[in-house]
């Protein structure tokens, strides 16, 4: 019930996941740029609730988990997805300014 109303977590889920588009592709959150984000599809109340659970959520796990191989492994394959994507990008700036040098 504390949701009600709210954009659907799931298909926020899929709009940050979109490799072409994602929804909010700044590494960087605040409530004001998530409501931004979704052009007000998601409410200021929203978001205020999402950190409010995202830190609750953070303050568990530190205490709860331990890494194990295949979370190891999970982690590398995102930083190293991330560093790819990132390498591109900065890739095509490069080609752009040369470009527009000539």
């Amino acid at each position: 019930l504390e949701q009600r109303g709210f954009y659907g977590m799931y298909q926020m889920t899929v709009d940050m996941e979109d490799d072409d588009s994602p929804a909010h592709p700044d590494p960087i959150c605040t409530a004001e740029s998530i409501v931004a984000a979704w052009d007000g599809k998601v409410s200021a109340d929203q978001a205020r609730w999402l950190f409010d659970h995202a830190v609750h959520w953070l303050e568990q796990s530190r205490e709860e988990e331990e890494l194990n191989n295949a979370d190891i492994l999970r982690y590398m394959g995102r930083i190293r997805k991330d560093v790819s994507t990132t390498t591109a990008v900065v890739e095509e700036l490069l080609y752009t300014l040369e470009k527009q040098i000539q």
